[in-house]
């Protein structure tokens, strides 16, 4: 009798294991469902989110690619114009060039004009001379044959007497001095003066002579460079 009651013990013991197995395996394989089911899930976002990120990429590619090209419009227009200034520049330089060359030959061609006018009109010019205290360098008129005797004064000044006259930039290069003549017998409104003068320091400034106005202030006029071969002097230097 105990016997059979210890084995319907262990039978009642075994059956509530296999209970709690079975209850534990249901568990497993409900917690197995959700997980396939979480699984799944994950994977469709997982696929969603590799979607948009694609879309993303596409659009971003795209973005990138209208900018390149329109850069690339940007540049092409920036070199077209750059092509027309640079074209523009040469047709004015060109044009400039042509001018110049039109103008210096209109000059050149008025030159022996010019020069047989100027030749003519002072052709028979008599040259009048005055001496500096009987000293070099000397003045030298030239007037018309029929006011050879119109009374002339040259007074020579001190060159300290007019140096502080000079701009910083300037050099006085001959002797300064004064002159007056009486027009009103002779008529003679124009005379031609040359001064000589000594060699300048530097070679890149420009001869100029300055005439004082009544005002008194100093003017340049007209002037151009001269030789007269009866007054050349020729020294020779001993070795």
């Amino acid at each position: 009798q105990q016997q059979k009651q210890e084995e319907l013990d262990y039978d009642i013991e075994i059956r509530a294991k296999l209970m709690t197995l079975n209850a534990e395996a249901l568990e497993c394989r409900a917690a197995a469902v959700q997980l396939q089911q979480e699984a799944k899930l994950a994977l469709v976002k997982a696929a969603e989110i590799e979607k948009r990120a694609a879309e993303e990429l596409t659009r971003q590619a795209h973005e990138m690619k209208l900018k390149q090209q329109e850069l690339e419009r940007e540049r092409a227009a920036e070199l077209e114009r750059r092509v027309r200034l640079e074209e523009e520049r040469q047709r004015l330089n060109e044009l400039q060039i042509q001018q110049q060359q039109k103008e210096r030959l209109s000059v050149l061609s008025k030159i022996p004009q010019q020069q047989k006018e100027e030749k003519d009109e002072y052709a028979d010019w008599k040259e009048r001379d005055f001496m500096n205290n009987d000293q070099c360098p000397q003045c030298i008129f030239r007037l018309a044959p029929n006011a050879l005797s119109i009374p002339i004064d040259v007074k020579y000044l001190e060159v300290s007497a007019t140096e502080y006259l000079l701009d910083d930039q300037e050099e006085l290069i001959s002797s300064p001095m004064v002159v007056n003549f009486d027009t009103t017998e002779y008529q003679q409104k124009l005379l031609l003066l040359a001064i000589p003068y000594v060699s300048k320091r530097s070679n890149h400034r420009e001869n100029v002579i300055k005439i004082r106005q009544s005002s008194g202030m100093w003017k340049s006029i007209n002037s151009k460079e001269s030789t007269f071969d009866s007054y050349k002097v020729c020294r020779m230097k001993a070795k």
